[in-house]
Parts: structure tokens; sequence; C-alpha cells
């Protein structure tokens, strides 16, 4: 995938992985149809079809709009409105001693460094069994 489509699945990944209501809201805006498309082609071993995750990006992007939540998937910050009302973070973990984490299907440009969350963030990308980012820097199979 080219830089571009990296830097909005980055977006969408963090947005997801802050604020879990998104995927209602995208349920509500009829894209979690989209939403599960793209994050299947995302945990396949082979690299996905740059044009095939833009296209769900921009239905993603659309349904999120009309739904009060523009520029979800934007790598443009601080045009936005933000997100809606009721939406909250999630209470900080336990500290974890990476410097940072980084996507861990390495599809996204997603850092996230220590000083901004004391323990893994979630990836919404990755899938269950393996819904955190990985540590940076890596760490040693047991």
């Amino acid at each position: 995938m080219d830089a571009g489509v990296r830097g909005r699945v980055e977006s969408l990944c963090g947005q997801l992985s802050r604020w879990p209501e998104v995927r209602e809201t995208l349920r509500e805006g009829a894209a979690e149809d989209a939403l599960d498309t793209l994050l299947a082609l995302l945990r396949r071993r082979e690299e996905p079809d740059s044009a095939q995750v833009e296209q769900l990006l921009d239905t993603i992007d659309r349904a999120a709009a009309e739904q009060g939540l523009p520029g979800l998937t934007s790598t443009v910050r601080g045009t936005g409105t933000g997100l809606p009302p009721g939406m909250t973070r999630l209470p900080p973990g336990v500290a974890d001693p990476a410097l940072g984490w980084t996507c861990p299907l390495a599809r996204c440009t997603r850092v996230v460094l220590a000083d901004e969350s004391r323990s893994a963030p979630a990836c919404a990308a990755a899938g269950p069994g393996t819904n955190t980012m990985a540590p940076y820097p890596p760490r040693p199979a047991p």
C-alpha cells in the first residue's frame, strides 16, 4: 500500500482503538460491512491491494461523515469537529517498559510513544488474540 493509504489506515485504526463507540457509529451509517472487509484484508499475510483499501476507506469515511464524524480516515489533523458527545477514553492500564508501540501487522504508520499510553494500546485491525500494538523495541520470543 502506498504511504497515503497507510496513513489513512493509521488514522482509522487509532480512532477505533481509542474510541470503541466508533464501530457503532459506522454500523448506524451502514458501513459495518466495509469496515469488516477492510479489517479482514489487513489481517491477511499478503499485502492488500491499495486501490481496494482506499475504496473501503472512502466508504467508511462517507458513512462516518453522514453520522456527524467527519474526517475519520483523514491524516489532516485539527480540521474536524471532534468525536461525538459521550465518547470517553478508557482508563489507563498497567505500565509497560516499552519505549512505544507500532502496528503489529505492519499495515499502517501508527506509532504510540510510552508517554502517550502507559500500556500497550489496542489495535483495531489486528483482530482477536492479537489486539494490541507491538512493543518497540521488539521483544525477543520466549
